[in-house]
């Protein structure tokens, strides 16, 4: 791809395609001039991105924005030693210039203008679609990067943290996701990956189509089908593949939570990934209570009430965790005194 030519760059036939003020004219020179080199449609995109992620620049003529001009026009002319004169008529188009250019060469560690990055906070679940019209859903703590010449070239994104992907099939162009511990390779399907970095174990569940895994540790890959899940354990390198009798996977997303006689302390993982939370338990043998029901949109307040209820507990919040506790009768205190 060859490099624009900051000289040759039509700036007032940008400015005004910009701020919507293009004659028909105009529109169609910017259609042609885009269409004469990708490397054209490229430069034109990471201008419009800065121009709208920065929301409201000062479109006259100032004497601090002629200054600027100047300072990068002569950054960008020095070495050919040259100096580019500019007539008054073009100030107003100058200032815009001078704006945008700025902001292109001093703006872009800030904008990240070879990959886009979305990501989900600590209390935050973020749906994001991607330019093949893939929708991802971030769950807590995650972040996604894609390059900006995404289904251009290739479909590839890195994941760090946990997301559900229901991928737009399209057969030339396989979808990829890169992890710190394996890469997954599908054409368009729906599935849930987990691989947090602080995580022992890389989680895979697939809900409709097949994907296939690539263990980074391992030679080859293994292919998940619909209703299947993988657990790769990052410490002792092993595959554990087994069926999914419920989708509590993907809990987090939905809400909808089915506890068919599992353990507490089964369960209270599940809740601890859903609500992004911590819970403990005063003893082991509360651990192995077992408990049976579904919960559609409840809070994790009405769930633990439920469940202390069914079992005569007590709910504890401490600081930063929930503690899960046996409720002693009067007899038992009067032993213990």
């Amino acid at each position: 791809m060859k490099k624009i030519d900051l000289h040759n760059v039509n700036w007032e036939l940008i400015g005004d395609i910009l701020t919507d003020k293009a004659s028909n004219k105009q529109k169609s020179d910017f259609e042609n001039w885009l269409e004469t080199d990708v490397a054209n449609e490229s430069f034109f995109n990471d201008i419009k991105e800065i121009w709208v992620k920065t929301g409201n620049l000062s479109y006259g003529y100032s004497q601090e924005t002629n200054e600027a001009w100047e300072i990068v026009k002569l950054k960008t002319t020095q070495k050919r030693n040259k100096v580019f004169y500019l007539k008054p008529a073009f100030y107003s188009v100058v200032s815009i210039a001078a704006s945008l250019l700025i902001l292109l060469f001093v703006g872009k560690a800030i904008l990240y203008p070879d990959e886009t990055i979305f990501s989900a906070k600590n209390n935050s679940i973020v749906a994001q679609e991607l330019p093949d019209k893939s929708v991802i859903d971030l769950n807590y703590d995650t972040e996604l990067k894609y390059k900006t010449n995404f289904i251009r070239k290739k479909r590839e994104v890195w994941l760090s943290g946990e997301a559900f992907f229901d991928v737009e099939q399209m057969k030339t162009k396989p979808f990829i996701i890169h992890t710190e511990h394996g890469n997954f390779k599908v054409l368009g399907t729906s599935f849930n990956i987990s691989s947090y970095k602080n995580d022992s174990l890389l989680s895979l569940s697939v809900k409709t189509g097949v994907v296939e895994f690539f263990p980074n540790s391992l030679h080859g890959s293994i292919k998940v089908k619909k209703g299947e899940q993988v657990h790769y354990n990052i410490n002792n390198k092993k595959l554990k593949k087994h069926k999914s009798k419920t989708e509590n996977y993907i809990a987090w997303k939905t809400k909808t939570l089915v506890f068919d006689d599992l353990r507490l302390e089964e369960i209270t993982q599940i809740l601890e990934k859903t609500y992004n939370t911590k819970i403990k338990f005063e003893n082991n043998s509360l651990k192995e209570l077992r408990f049976t029901a579904e919960f559609k949109n409840q809070s994790l307040d009405k769930i633990l009430k439920v469940i202390s209820l069914t079992f005569e507990l007590e709910v504890e919040k401490i600081d930063n965790y929930i503690k899960l506790l046996e409720i002693k009768n009067e007899q038992t205190k009067d032993q213990n005194n």
